[in-house]
């Protein structure tokens, strides 16, 4: 049993893990420097 429990965790993290990748990259940087944070002139 714990067995398949693990197997349902694992496939869980598995399909969930590539959503959080996706929000992290919107993240607004509040307490970065000014060269990290100049997208103007990207």
């Amino acid at each position: 049993m714990k067995t398949v429990r693990l197997v349902l965790a694992v496939l869980a993290l598995t399909l969930i893990a590539p959503w959080q990748s996706a929000k992290a990259a919107d993240v607004i940087c509040y307490n970065c420097p000014p060269e990290w944070a100049d997208w103007a002139r990207c």
